[in-house]
């Protein structure tokens, strides 16, 4: 029997803060040692999976993170226009999570997310740290392939006028601005 543990780890900065993120799998390979090139496979496919699963923690955590940045917005928005608020225990949504909802619904076409994964690819960014920068764009943690495509074409139009130093923030790898 052949095991094979494989392991990543990224660490994000955001705003002087950081966050680390790891994942660790092992599995039993089924192939033998005398077909290298069967093992050599599974072993891939333990890293897609493992790529795979820390960028869905990073996602998630980045989505928790702009909820409640949301949320507390919203309520100190709310508690600003209207005191008594507080008092009654209501907070509305932010108007933007309304309206977004049911405007520009329909995803990004496949050209419009290649374009998107090449240009970060440019840059040397992951997938991961590729969202990041998507989350910063647009003010919230979005995959890939959730956008749509008014915020797709956001996204393009940022990293094209970022990229060739038309008046965006400078590229970075850590998902930044500089």
């Amino acid at each position: 029997m052949l095991k094979a543990q494989v392991g990543l780890s990224r660490k994000i900065s955001h705003n002087y803060n950081s966050s680390g993120y790891s994942v660790n799998l092992e599995a039993e390979i089924s192939a033998a040692l005398d077909q290298p090139d069967a093992v050599c496979e599974q072993i891939d496919r333990l890293f897609e999976l493992a790529e795979q699963a820390l960028q869905e923690e990073i996602a998630r955590d980045w989505r928790v993170s702009s909820v409640a940045a949301q949320k507390s917005d919203s309520i100190a928005k709310s508690d600003a226009m209207n005191p008594s608020s507080e008092a009654r225990g209501s907070a509305s949504p932010p108007v933007n999570a309304r309206a977004s909802t049911s405007r520009n619904s329909e995803p990004a076409t496949s050209r419009q997310t290649h374009c998107i994964q090449s240009l970060g690819k440019r840059q040397g960014w992951s997938i991961a740290e590729l969202e990041v920068r998507i989350a910063e764009i647009l003010g919230g943690a979005r995959t890939i392939q959730g956008l749509n495509k008014k915020e797709a074409g956001k996204v393009i139009q940022e990293l094209l006028s970022a990229a060739s130093g038309n008046g965006g923030p400078e590229l970075s790898p850590e998902g930044g601005a500089s």
